[in-house]
């Protein structure tokens, strides 16, 4: 963000004041200038909201709904769909079909998700293209299967997913189906600071859009399409799914109705929904951050479970697209939860296990973060594997690359921050189809006597012991952005911060931002060991945080039980915690 001076941030924020539509925002702009001259906080307040624009990150633009150009609001998000519309039109590598394919929005619960989803289809009607939108609020992962479904040449997604109530996104997936990637993203971002004053903007009415035939609702039948999809791409087919009780949350978001009927569908019926969080709030009253990672946030889904004695645990994010689990412990009663890690080496190794793709070779992917575990499982099973870094549009480009130019077919991919993709049909993590073929694969466990524990115990022996411990530090207020950009400078300078990894020497440490390759470049520190211990810092692409991930591999042995070994592990991971904390004083 660019010095200003206080005469140009005065002149900013009326320019502003003239695009606004809306009273309340103006307001907060005009709070802002009343206290301009005396008050240091409210310039870098005013300077913070209006100097520059909106910028993807890892799942799009985010940022609170509030005033200003780079807030989430009206003004914010017409530049956003007015730029969408310019790179459709001026890209050369696309067809010149695009107006009439069309772009697909959808929006979820969040307050002004659907003022948003309209103000875009106003906008792109207005330079001409057809919309097709959802009649009613839909999951992050639909919107993902409608581009293809449809072949609409754009997707926008209005969502933040998992980010505090006073946030909201804007997610844009490609023709493909797939979140956009660079340079499309950047080419967006260039479009919008391009983009005329609100008012400059061409706008259609919703009488102008179905008179001038530009604007299309999206029938149940994509809908449909979607569950069918689900249906077919199963490996399982259980007996007794009916009598597995669960206990659902969409920790209120749009996920229930969509989960019901896919778990319906495949003979799951026994579920009791969190009737606090159960129906769509944008408030999130019941939690501080509607995020499944986050500690609490399953309190109420873990009590409904205990009293109606239910065996498992299903929690997908607000906008669906994250699945967490947790799961009765046949042994000790207790309900256990499941990390990232254990569900998607799970799932992996299902569908690895699985895989038909004729003379194709099977390709799995997960991130520079998640576990290591799925690639030791795919290198002794001779399936494709690649890693990309964080965020899901990675995972999909990666597979989607990789089935272009070599002969592979993508059937799983995930990150540890509860991302699954289970097969091809959607190019995004599917919190609701991730929730089936998790409780298809428990039930063909138990069938056997066996439990996902014991799946775990089984892989643990077969390609070693992997424990990770992942924890993250916030960052508030207007300088927060500042802050973890002192923190990662400080890492990069003073190698000694961080000298040992559990009393063992830091053999490597690798800066992404030094990578040649574009694709590998990031704001990462990557700390190794000879031991195989390891440590990565990085900033979140979605929140004010800094995130840590350790990771130890030990090899199982049938010496010692792998409850206690993995205790073992934990403790060593929990004072390499504490260690780092206090070295770096982030206690």
């Amino acid at each position: 963000m660019k010095e200003h001076s206080p005469q140009a941030l005065v002149d900013l924020a009326s320019q502003y004041l003239q695009e606004e539509p809306d009273a309340l925002y103006r307001q907060e702009i005009q709070k802002l200038l009343s206290m301009f001259a005396t008050d240091l906080k409210a310039r870098l307040e005013l300077a913070d909201r209006l100097v520059g624009f909106l910028q993807f990150g890892t799942a799009g633009l985010r940022a609170k709904m509030q005033a200003g150009y780079r807030r989430f609001n009206r003004v914010s998000i017409s530049k956003a769909a007015f730029a969408v519309g310019q790179y459709l039109q001026n890209s050369v590598s696309l067809s010149k079909e695009v107006h009439k394919k069309g772009v697909v929005i959808a929006y979820d619960a969040r307050h002004n998700s659907k003022i948003c989803a309209e103000e875009s289809a106003s906008v792109l009607t207005g330079l001409g293209f057809n919309v097709f939108l959802f009649p009613d609020m839909v999951p992050t992962p639909l919107c993902a299967f409608a581009v293809t479904h449809l072949k609409a040449a754009m997707g926008i997604m209005i969502t933040a997913s998992h980010n505090p109530a006073l946030d909201n996104g804007f997610k844009v997936y490609g023709g493909n189906g797939a979140q956009i990637v660079m340079p499309v993203d950047e080419q967006i971002e260039q479009w919008m600071q391009k983009a005329p004053s609100y008012y400059s903007m061409p706008h259609l009415e919703i009488s102008e859009q179905i008179q001038k035939k530009l604007r299309s609702m999206i029938t149940e039948e994509t809908s449909l399409a979607y569950f069918d999809a689900i249906k077919k791409s199963g490996f399982h087919q259980p007996k007794d799914g009916a009598d597995i009780r669960i206990v659902y949350t969409p920790l209120h978001g749009v996920g229930k109705i969509f989960a019901k009927r896919a778990l319906f569908d495949a003979g799951f019926t026994q579920i009791e929904f969190v009737k606090s969080q159960a129906e769509p709030d944008g408030d999130f009253p019941t939690v501080i951050f509607p995020n499944p990672e986050e500690a609490g946030v399953l309190d109420e889904a873990i009590a409904l479970a205990n009293q109606v004695n239910a065996d498992l645990v299903l929690a997908n994010d607000p906008d669906a697209d994250r699945l967490a689990v947790l799961v009765r412990h046949p042994q000790t009663g207790q309900l256990q939860s499941l990390s990232g890690n254990d569900v998607g080496v799970l799932l992996g190794f299902d569908a690895i296990s699985h895989a038909k793709t004729g003379n194709k070779r099977p390709l799995v992917i997960s991130t520079l973060v998640s576990s290591r575990m799925l690639s030791q499982i795919a290198k002794s099973t001779g399936v494709d594997y690649t890693e990309t870094l964080t965020g899901f549009s990675k995972i999909a480009q990666a597979g989607m690359i990789k089935e272009d130019h070599e002969n592979a077919q993508f059937i799983f991919g995930y990150e540890e921050a509860l991302g699954y993709c289970v097969g091809n049909f959607v190019r995004d993590k599917d919190g609701i189809s991730a929730a089936v073929r998790f409780m298809e694969m428990f039930a063909a466990l138990r069938e056997k006597k066996q439990s996902v524990f014991d799946a775990l115990d089984a892989l643990a022996m077969r390609y070693g012991l992997f424990r990770g411990l992942q924890w993250s530090i916030r960052f508030d207020g207007i300088n927060a952005s500042h802050h973890m950009q002192a923190l990662m400078k400080n890492l990069r300078e003073n190698s000694d911060l961080i000298p040992s990894l559990g009393g063992k020497a830091i053999l490597t440490r690798d800066d992404f931002l030094e990578k040649t390759e574009i694709n590998l470049q990031d704001n990462i520190l990557v700390y190794s060991t000879e031991n195989q211990t390891r440590l990565i810092v990085r900033p979140s692409g979605t929140e004010p945080k800094i995130k840590f991930y350790l990771e130890t591999v030990q090899d199982a042995t049938k010496n010692d039980d792998l409850n206690i070994q993995r205790a073992k592990a934990d403790e060593f991971l929990k004072n390499m915690q504490t260690q780092i904390t206090k070295q770096l004083n982030l206690s």
